[in-house]
């Protein structure tokens, strides 16, 4: 079962299985975290991955997390940021 969890005006659904990575993230009202949090536990419980609930494979969540890293270190280096960069 998830834990609904009041952070100042939002609301945070925090889905902990055994198994499985804990999932969690904000919603505007409590009535929109419960609702997430019953699609992630049912997709869970029909053995899909934790991955596939975005649609992300791995390599290409990797990928945009490396790219999203260097240009924020060459941002912070002063160096010009690519116009190509997401």
């Amino acid at each position: 079962m998830a834990s609904i969890l009041k952070l100042g005006p939002r609301w945070r659904a925090l889905i902990r299985r055994k198994g499985h990575k804990s999932i969690c993230k904000t919603h505007l009202t409590k009535a929109a975290a419960e609702a997430w949090a019953r699609m992630v536990e049912a997709d869970l419980d029909g053995g899909r991955s934790v991955a596939a609930l975005w649609g992300v494979k791995v390599g290409e969540l990797n990928s945009a997390t490396t790219n999203t890293s260097k240009a924020t270190t060459s941002a912070r280096n002063g160096a010009a940021i690519a116009s190509d960069v997401v």
